[in-house]
């Protein structure tokens, strides 16, 4: 037990403040992209805003849970515990990088089409190369927080 009284181990909370920020900043940035989707500049400056402010704030939460965290050096659970949860995520960075490569091919085959048979693409949006640049973010982010949930889990069922 440590000075909060939770029992919980520092990389627990580290998880848990990951996944916290990760969902909630990055589900706004996405929400707020998607307003003005063909502006590269407006997601490059949310992009950018949403770092900084999920770097802030993991800084003073990992800062917190330092001092409140009795120290317990790291153990072959934890090893194994990062390990499952590393792989999880670049199952799903790799399923996302698939996609957003078959997200450039109907892009050309779209465009393709369109130039073959003298008609326009009905979405601006779905043609350009922000589709693919929000498809790998989001890829980015889910990776991110099946890596965050999964230890999370494993910390909670007790892997």
């Amino acid at each position: 037990m440590n000075d909060s009284g939770t029992g919980a181990a520092f990389n627990e909370r580290s998880a848990a403040a990951n996944l916290v920020t990760t969902g909630a900043i990055y589900c706004g940035v996405l929400a707020l992209a998607l307003q003005d989707p063909t502006n590269p500049f407006f997601t490059i400056g949310l992009l950018i805003g949403g770092v900084v402010v999920q770097v802030i704030l993991l800084i003073v939460m990992n800062i917190y849970f330092a001092i409140v965290t009795t120290s317990e050096p790291n153990d072959e659970r934890d090893a194994q515990i990062q390990h499952r949860s590393l792989r999880l995520s670049h199952l799903i960075l790799t399923l996302g990088a698939v996609v957003a490569m078959l997200l450039l091919l109907a892009q050309q085959a779209a465009v393709q089409i369109a130039a073959n048979h003298a008609r326009s693409i009905p979405d601006e949006f779905l043609t350009s190369p922000l589709a693919i640049a929000h498809a790998l973010l989001l890829t980015l982010v889910a990776s991110e927080v099946v890596r965050s949930a999964s230890v999370l889990l494993a910390y909670r069922r007790g892997v």
